[in-house]
């Protein structure tokens, strides 16, 4: 069944102080700032007029390019050594065709934008401080409980002492058994790098004065690279000595040893990201497509002010799991990540009706629509996760058909 929704309402809540201080008093000068210079330009170039009547079209070309920076409070990676704001440069060139005597227009347009110092995701910067805090908590009891030796004490060592400082490390000691604490601040990030590269094409098509067609495709692909540098020197750093209590038992319900969880908690989550560099990002869909079109009634039909509408929307499919390989330095079982499951394409077709005509002594423009989003009412489970073993794992339902009114007057 569909769903109806006749008016939206937007509002604000304000705090009103009645009775009391409610003033905030702000620090004369800022606690930091970040600056930087970005410049942007452009250039158009259009066929001269006595050139596109002998042609029979018009012709414009364009490039732009522009810098920009995302302004961030300060950032350390996990040695505390600062990390620079994102930024980036995103240039884009094309061209554009009017023919038809303007009742048809096509534009094209390539762009590329790289950047550098973009915060990663999934990426546990915290994790190490999380598996020490775990490991040192328990080093003195599984000794006196027998469970692990006398040697576990000297094999195992914290992380580096820049790691320790960033992570605020606190040793100390209850009824003689180690013990440790952290926190984390919510500056420690890791970085990557990316390229997005693709197309755009428009084009608009009007057959009749009061019946418009458009089409609109794009494409893009993102490549990603230099992700998480120096967590990546982190876990190097700390191999050697995961690998020596690679078999002591993580706590007494002796469920796990060191090395696996070190694997499952660390290992393997960072190298599933790790291995994405130089690889187009899978979890982006690479193609998209719309067809639109709408017809208004001529004012002498006997249907004047009113028009109808569609659009059929594409999507192209998108990754949803990897399937597990050997990797023989490893001598393990690891993601495939570079040859991903990908789950279906999806499409969407859409209407609309609407009136239109003036009112209040022809002062007014007044315009109702009925939009249908999901037309055919399409409510399939679409799986959204995957396992190695094909299992779907995670799925969502397709929003049903949708109906929304809205009136717009324009003064």
């Amino acid at each position: 069944m569909g769903e109806w929704v006749l008016f939206t309402l937007h509002f604000q809540v304000f705090i009103i102080c009645i009775n009391r201080d409610c003033s905030i008093t702000l620090p004369e000068s800022p606690t930091g700032s970040v600056k930087d210079d970005v410049f942007s330009w452009g250039v158009v170039g259009h066929l001269l007029d006595s050139w596109e009547d002998r042609l029979g079209f018009g012709l414009s070309g364009h490039y732009n390019s522009s810098e920009n920076f995302q302004p961030e409070g300060a950032r350390v990676n996990v040695f505390g050594d600062p990390v620079g704001a994102p930024s980036g440069i995103t240039q884009e060139y094309g061209f554009s065709l009017d023919f038809l005597d303007g009742r048809a227009s096509m534009r094209i347009n390539w762009f590329e934008t790289s950047v550098v110092n973009n915060s990663a995701t999934g990426i546990g910067v915290a994790t190490v401080a999380s598996l020490d805090q775990l490991t040192y908590d328990s080093i003195d009891q599984l000794i006196i409980d027998g469970i692990n030796p006398p040697e576990f004490a000297d094999l195992y060592e914290l992380a580096p002492q820049a790691y320790q400082d960033v992570f605020n490390y606190e040793l100390f000691t209850v009824d003689g058994i180690r013990q440790m604490e952290f926190t984390s601040p919510g500056n420690v990030v890791a970085t990557t790098d990316f390229v997005a590269e693709g197309m755009e094409i428009e084009a608009i098509f009007n057959p009749l004065p009061n019946w418009r067609i458009m089409v609109n495709v794009a494409q893009q692909q993102t490549i990603r690279s230099n992700t998480a540098k120096a967590f990546s020197e982190l876990l190097e750093l700390r191999q050697p000595v995961w690998d020596r209590v690679a078999d002591f038992w993580q706590d007494d319900r002796l469920n796990i040893k060191i090395g696996e969880n070190v694997k499952r908690r660390i290992l393997d989550p960072t190298r599933a990201i790790l291995l994405l560099d130089g690889s187009p990002a899978t979890e982006q869909r690479e193609w998209r497509a719309n067809l639109i079109t709408s017809y208004d009634f001529a004012a002498n039909s006997s249907l004047k002010g009113f028009g109808i509408g569609g659009a059929y929307r594409w999507e192209d499919s998108v990754a949803i799991g990897s399937p597990t390989i050997f990797d023989n330095d490893l001598q393990d079982d690891v993601l495939d990540v570079k040859n991903p499951y990908f789950g279906p394409k999806e499409d969407t077709i859409d209407a609309w009706v609407s009136y239109e005509r003036l009112i209040f002594d022809k002062q007014v423009n007044w315009r109702l629509q009925l939009n249908i989003r999901n037309l055919l009412d399409e409510d399939d489970l679409i799986p959204v996760a995957q396992d190695p073993d094909f299992t779907y794992v995670g799925m969502r339902i397709r929003p049903g058909r949708t109906y929304t009114l809205s009136s717009r007057f324009e003064f």
